[in-house]
């Protein structure tokens, strides 16, 4: 015999529910008793709770809305370069320095323009084999201007933001730090010289 499923939810006004249903007659039966019970509950409500519930529904954010996390993005390279997403551990973007200009004309009107991009921080995890340290001095030291493509997934997956970042050059490689007393993962720290950001 199937066993019965559950439905639980969590309302402002009612509180927790949690019923079992073995059909789904079940279901409108719940529908039915949870509108009657939220409007009864509803009209024994103080003004101040009134209040405070309407504001806590104005502050939750709707379930069609998904955070971006931190954990879901995909870094990648030219294929030439060798180097797959999933050695990548970690990025730090570049930000966009902004300033004001006063112009000496023209009743001195303020204009606002991008004036520059710092470094782009990438660390990777440094493998046995093959070696990441190689595939990076074979393809990186001289190279210059390339495009990386830096995309935020949603939970499933799909590409739900992309960045072409236009690099000029690099910066610096840092080969990590070795340690007898740490048994640590060892990681690469990349910083690429930055010309521009683009979001798709």
């Amino acid at each position: 015999m199937e066993k019965d499923k559950v439905i639980k939810m969590l309302d402002s006004v009612v509180g927790a529910l949690s019923l079992n249903i073995s059909n789904p007659d079940d279901v409108l039966k719940f529908e039915e008793t949870y509108t009657v019970l939220r409007e009864t509950m509803r009209d024994e409500l103080t003004e101040d709770e009134s209040r405070l519930i309407e504001r806590s529904n104005a502050l939750a954010v709707p379930f069609e809305f998904e955070p971006a996390r931190r954990n879901r993005f995909l870094l990648e390279f030219p294929d030439n370069f060798n180097l797959p997403a999933w050695v990548v551990s970690e990025v730090e973007l570049p930000s966009m320095s902004i300033t004001t200009i006063r112009h000496g004309y023209q009743d001195n009107h303020l204009m606002v323009r991008p004036i520059g991009w710092s470094n782009l921080r990438v660390k990777f995890y440094e493998l046995i084999g093959p070696s990441v340290s190689r595939n990076l001095m074979e393809n990186i030291e001289n190279r210059r201007n390339f495009n990386i493509q830096f995309s935020v997934l949603d939970p499933t997956g799909e590409v739900a933001q992309r960045w072409t970042i236009d690099v000029n050059s690099v910066h610096s490689i840092d080969f990590s730090n070795y340690s007898q007393s740490d048994d640590g993962m060892c990681e690469i720290t990349v910083s690429f010289n930055v010309n521009f950001m683009t979001l798709n």
